[in-house]
C-alpha cells in the first residue's frame, strides 16, 4: 500500500490541487463579478438620482410658471409706466427699481441689441449680435408691441438658471428685460447646482468624482460647461464635445473609460429628456464622472486574497510541479496569442476558423476574409521610433477588435498586418459599410503618448466562393485585394470587384 501511494502520489495530489484551485478561481470570479455589479448598481443609483433631481425641478417649476409669468407681466407694465415718466434711461435708478421688484434683475436693451443699462452690472455691454439666432428673436420682439415671457435660460455671465421676460418700449427704442434666478423663487432648485449635488453624492458614494452640466448650442455649434456663479465656459476638449453631441444625437447615455493624470475614471454623459413641454432642457447633457480607483482597489484585494490562497496551496506541492504548471500555461499563451496586441496569432486564427466552419457548415451566412495593412508604417517607425510603432499597432488592433470582434474573429499575422474572418454579416454591401465606418475612425490623427499620428489603412476583402474551405487561399486573395487597395490608393478593394 505504501509503495502504491509513493508511486502514484502525484496522481492523487494533482487532481486535488486542480479541484481546489478551480474552486478558488471560481470564487474569485464570483467576487470580481459581485464587485462590478455593486459599482454598476451604485452608478445606476447615482444617475437615477441626478436625473430625478432635474425631473423634480422641472415639475415644481411648471407648477409655479403661471405665477411667475403674471408677476413678470405686472413688473414689465410698471417699467413702461416708469419709462413714460422718465424716458431718459440714464436718469433711471435701477437699484431702487430692483428693490421694488423683489428678486428680479432689470435689463435695458437698445435697438443695436446691446445691454445699455442693468441692475446686474456684469451684464452691461453684453452684445446679443454674437448670438445670431437669439438676436433674430430679439429683433422680432423689438418690432412687436407685445409682452413676451420665455422659458428658462442659462445666464452667459453667471452660469445660473434664469427666467426672462421682454417688452418693447412704445417708441421701440428699447426692450425692457426682466430676469430672475431660479434659486430665488424655487427653493428646491438648489438641486440644479451640480457642484452641490456632486458633493452630496460624493459623501455617499466615494466612486463619484464629479457632476458636470453641459449645453450644446445649435446656433454656433458650441458646447459650453455650466458652473454656477461663473461665466459659461466654452469646451475645447474634442472628446467631451463629441460625447455631448453623440448623447444628444442618439438620445441615450454614453459611457467612456478615461485615463487622465495616471488614473482611470468613467464618464457617463446623459441627455436630459423630460418631455415635449420641457424645452429648456433640450441640448443639455449632464456628465457623471466616476473614480474607478475604489472598484480597482476592491478587485485588487480580491485578487491578492486569491494569490495568497494559491500560494498557500502551492507550498504543499513540489517546486517542480509549480514550475511545470506555470510553464505549460505560459507556453499555451505564447502558442495562441500575439504578445504585443493580445489578439489571436495565425495558428489560433486558422484553428478557430476551421472549428467554426465544421460546426456551421450548413449555415447560409457567407464567410468573408479581410486583410488589413497599416499604410506607411515604416515611415511611422522611422519618424517616431519603434515604441510609437508598437503603440500604433496596439491602437489599430484595439479599434479592429471593438468593431469586428462580435462579427467574427480578429488576428495579427505579424508586423503591421491583420486578418479578420467575418462570419456574422449577411452581405458584402453590409460589410463594405462596416469597413467604411471603421476607416472613418482614422480620419482624424490619433494621439499616442502625447504625439499626434496620422494613420490610414489599406483593406482587402475576399469572399468564400464554394463549400470547401481553403483558408490559405482565402487569405491570399484578400492579401492581393489589399495590395490593389494600396496600388489604387483606395481605402478598400473587394476581390473580384472595383
Amino acid at each position: 500500500m505504501f509503495k502504491f501511494l509513493n508511486k502514484y502520489k502525484y496522481f492523487l495530489i494533482i487532481p486535488l490541487f486542480i479541484v481546489i484551485a478551480i474552486l478558488m478561481v471560481l470564487n474569485f470570479k464570483m467576487t470580481h463579478r459581485m464587485i462590478q455589479d455593486k459599482y454598476n448598481q451604485i452608478n445606476h443609483m447615482v444617475e437615477d438620482s441626478v436625473m430625478n433631481a432635474f425631473v423634480d425641478i422641472d415639475r415644481i417649476y411648471m407648477g409655479k410658471e403661471d405665477e411667475i409669468n403674471n408677476k413678470m407681466k405686472d413688473y414689465s407694465d410698471q417699467l413702461l409706466a416708469y419709462y413714460d415718466k422718465t424716458p431718459d434711461i440714464n436718469q433711471w435708478d435701477l437699484d431702487a427699481l430692483k428693490a421694488s421688484f423683489a428678486d428680479y434683475e432689470i435689463y435695458v436693451i437698445d435697438d443695436q441689441l446691446k445691454v445699455v443699462a442693468s441692475s446686474l452690472k456684469a451684464d452691461v455691454g453684453l452684445d446679443f449680435n454674437q448670438y445670431p439666432s437669439f438676436a433674430s428673436l430679439l429683433q422680432n420682439r423689438f418690432d412687436s408691441d407685445s409682452f413676451f415671457v420665455g422659458d428658462l435660460q442659462v445666464s452667459i455671465n453667471t452660469g445660473t438658471f434664469q427666467k426672462y421676460s421682454y417688452i418693447p418700449s412704445p417708441d421701440h427704442r428699447y426692450i425692457f428685460e426682466l430676469s430672475i434666478d431660479v434659486d430665488r423663487f424655487l427653493e428646491e432648485s438648489k438641486q440644479l447646482n451640480a457642484s452641490e449635488e456632486s458633493l452630496s453624492l460624493k459623501e455617499r458614494y466615494p466612486s463619484v468624482s464629479n457632476i458636470t452640466l453641459y449645453k450644446y448650442s445649435e446656433d454656433n455649434k458650441q458646447t459650453v460647461r455650466i458652473i454656477p456663479n461663473h461665466p459659461l465656459q466654452a469646451v475645447n476638449d474634442p472628446q467631451i464635445k463629441e460625447s455631448v453631441e453623440r448623447a444628444l444625437l442618439l438620445g441615450e447615455k454614453q459611457s467612456y473609460k478615461v485615463y487622465e493624470d495616471h488614473q482611470y475614471s468613467r464618464q457617463t454623459y446623459m441627455p436630459i429628456i423630460l418631455g415635449e413641454d420641457s424645452v429648456f432642457w433640450n441640448n443639455m447633457v449632464v456628465c457623471v464622472t466616476y473614480d474607478l480607483k475604489p472598484m480597482y482597489l476592491e478587485e485588487q484585494r480580491a485578487k491578492e486574497m486569491l494569490m495568497i490562497n494559491l500560494m498557500a496551496l502551492m507550498i504543499i506541492l513540489a517546486t517542480f510541479f509549480i514550475s511545470l504548471s506555470f510553464l505549460i500555461k505560459r507556453l499555451e499563451s505564447l502558442a495562441f496569442k500575439d504578445s504585443l496586441t493580445g489578439l489571436m496569432n495565425r495558428v489560433a486564427f486558422e484553428e478557430k476558423i476551421k472549428k467554426y466552419y465544421v460546426k456551421h457548415r450548413s449555415m447560409t451566412s457567407p464567410l468573408f476574409m479581410m486583410f488589413i495593412d497599416i499604410n506607411k508604417f515604416k515611415f511611422i517607425n522611422d519618424t517616431y521610433g519603434h515604441q510609437m510603432g508598437d503603440d500604433v499597432i496596439k491602437a489599430v488592433a484595439g479599434i479592429l477588435e471593438i468593431n469586428f470582434a462580435d462579427k467574427g474573429c480578429v488576428a495579427r499575422l505579424g508586423g503591421d498586418e491583420f486578418v479578420i474572418a467575418i462570419t456574422q454579416i449577411e452581405s458584402i454591401e453590409a460589410l463594405a459599410q462596416q469597413v467604411e465606418n471603421m476607416i472613418n475612425l482614422f480620419s482624424d490623427p490619433l494621439t499616442l503618448n502625447g504625439e499626434s499620428v496620422d494613420i490610414s489603412l489599406s483593406v482587402g476583402i475576399a469572399q468564400q466562393e464554394d463549400t470547401s474551405l481553403d483558408i490559405e487561399a482565402l487569405i491570399q486573395r484578400a492579401d492581393m485585394a489589399m495590395y490593389q487597395s494600396k496600388k489604387r490608393e483606395m481605402p478598400y478593394v473587394i476581390d473580384g470587384g472595383n
